[in-house]
């Protein structure tokens, strides 16, 4: 008899030490999750420098552009007095072409269409045809220069269009730049919001973790007492688990038991279960006859009921309600609660283990 409780109490020292492993891991993790967070705060801030960066970028861009703007202004008011100066300039030259006319008109009439030179005596008719072709040829004069000063406003007012022409190009160029900042901008601007979140996210997950090391301390420390106590009492041997019982509910396996490696951040945890996504509100079935030695809310689990099939655990996690209480018997079948919608941390899906003397198992050894 001393024998048999001395391996009885083998057994249980055995299964505290697989909780203290699992607490150990916990610690390990709760401090992989604290570097975590660190090296997102330094994302955080080379994200938010990046954006300081991009912004002063855009400010400058849209300096740039303001100033094209004044030039470009500026440009359309001189075409705009290049104009009227060519306009004056195509009205003179017209003048002096009419007036050039004129004068040629009349210096090769002849008698008696010439009615002016009828008139004058002998030989001041050619004095003032020698006056009339020095009119002329001075009239041609004031034209050529006109007609320069025409051509000169002209070849200007060209190059000041070929300026306003890059010059727009230009601004169609820095504006697409600006564009482009904004672009960048938005994308950092998410990417900043997300780092953000994973933060959040991953601080939520690191309290979490940090309660589930306390409660799990809490638990050991009864477990010690318990086992205190029980080496004064006689043990009935505990029940294994045996053959294939049916699944707790209809689903895809989403997370499987043992170590899980995260490639992302290069993280190991422990999953003492497995976990199977289904539909919002499924129902919850009991996998064996047993008694319910626990309904409540465990820290990171959520809703959980926990069922003493007579000496090895069934744990069913993330339950959106129960429909059973502790102390309840229960028979293989039964519905225990549902599972727990989208809105829920990790989504529409049930967290599921076995236990024998404290020990998680693999699960899929005895699903069938």
């Amino acid at each position: 008899m001393k024998v048999f409780l001395l391996f009885l109490l083998f057994q249980q020292t055995q299964g505290i030490g697989e909780e203290r492993a699992q607490l150990e891991r916990l610690k390990r993790e709760f401090e992989e999750g604290k570097r975590k967070i660190a090296k997102m705060e330094i994302k955080v801030k080379g994200t938010e420098e990046e954006l300081k960066s991009i912004e002063r970028k855009e400010r400058e861009v849209r300096g740039f552009v303001n100033k094209l703007n004044r030039d470009i202004n500026t440009i359309q008011n001189e075409l705009s007095k290049l104009e009227i100066q060519i306009d004056q300039k195509e009205k003179e030259l017209g003048q002096h072409g009419d007036r050039i006319k004129f004068s040629l008109n009349f210096l090769y009439q002849t008698l008696p269409e010439n009615e002016i030179l009828r008139f004058l005596p002998g030989e001041g008719d050619k004095e003032a045809l020698f006056l009339l072709d020095y009119a002329i040829q001075n009239e041609k004069r004031e034209r050529d220069m006109v007609l320069k000063i025409y051509s000169e406003l002209n070849a200007y007012k060209k190059l000041k269009q070929d300026n306003l022409d890059f010059v727009l190009a230009m601004k169609d160029e820095v504006i697409a730049q600006e564009r482009n900042l904004q672009d960048l901008k938005r994308q950092k601007q998410n990417l900043l919001a997300g780092l953000k979140r994973q933060k959040s996210a991953e601080e939520r997950r690191l309290a979490e973790l940090e309660a589930a090391i306390k409660e799990m301390q809490a638990l050991i420390a009864r477990l010690e007492k318990e086992q205190e106590k029980k080496r004064k009492e006689e043990r009935i041997e505990a029940k294994s688990p045996v053959g294939k019982y049916p699944w707790p509910v209809k689903g895809r396996v989403v997370m499987n038991y043992g170590t899980i490696i995260n490639p992302k951040y290069n993280t190991k945890i422990f999953n003492p279960g497995i976990e199977i996504e289904t539909d919002p509100g499924s129902p919850v079935l009991c996998i064996e006859d047993g008694v319910v030695i626990f309904a409540g809310v465990v820290t990171g689990y959520g809703n959980t009921v926990v069922v003493d099939h007579g000496g090895f655990f069934s744990v069913y996690s993330y339950l959106n309600s129960f429909k059973i209480a502790k102390g309840s018997k229960v028979n293989k079948g039964q519905v225990l609660g549902d599972v727990g919608g989208e809105t829920h941390y990790f989504g529409s899906r049930l967290h599921f283990e076995i236990r024998e003397q404290g020990k998680a198992i693999n699960p899929l050894l005895y699903l069938d």
